[in-house]
């Protein structure tokens, strides 16, 4: 528990004064020059310069969060030759509809996976990309910044929840711990 504890408290959290939050994968930095605008929020990149790099976008939309990411069909439909297929994502309890897109660029083809989160008033547009042979990667990537992503108003509605269960648990083990000691050589 303690190791969890740690673990946990050693990953970087992005706190965002528009109200949310979100962690930021072991080894991503943020990206070079990169200048957040009123839309375009973060750019984290990890391995940039190889052939293993991963980049990770966060902007912000200008509207609300549709059924079926609208933000995600719009950049499919902005760049010839990219193939997309429908991708499912859970966050907070629901399943977000996003696209994976293959796209095929001057230098070479780019794996990008995308979702929009209703998270803030008009919601977030999530971007994980990069080479198409490290699929495996860049979902296990994208599905970790989503599932760690969370509103101010979703994690206070949840401390009476977590309160709850770790005075549970406490109760249970001074529980166990007392009837160990009642047993005849329990001491």
């Amino acid at each position: 528990m303690l190791l969890l504890a740690l673990v946990l408290t050693a990953a970087p959290v992005v706190q965002d004064p528009r109200g949310f939050h979100f962690t930021v994968p072991d080894g991503f930095e943020a990206f070079p020059d990169f200048r957040p605008t009123a839309t375009k929020l973060y750019a984290y990149g990890k391995d940039l310069g190889t052939p293993d790099a991963i980049a990770l976008t966060i902007d912000a939309l200008e509207g609300p969060a549709g059924v079926g990411s609208p933000s995600c069909n719009a950049l499919m439909h902005s760049i010839e030759r990219t193939i997309g297929r429908p991708h499912l994502e859970r966050w907070d309890g629901i399943e977000l509809s996003g696209l994976s897109m293959l796209m095929t660029h001057i230098w070479g083809e780019v794996l990008v996976l995308c979702v929009d989160v209703p998270i803030t008033p008009k919601g977030l547009s999530v971007k994980v990309s990069g080479k198409p042979d490290r699929e495996a990667v860049l979902h296990q990537t994208f599905s970790a910044v989503i599932s760690s992503m969370g509103s101010a108003d979703s994690e206070s509605s949840r401390l009476p929840v977590i309160i709850g269960a770790i005075a549970l648990i406490l109760v249970a083990a001074a529980l166990v711990s007392r009837r160990l000691r009642r047993r005849p050589g329990g001491k």
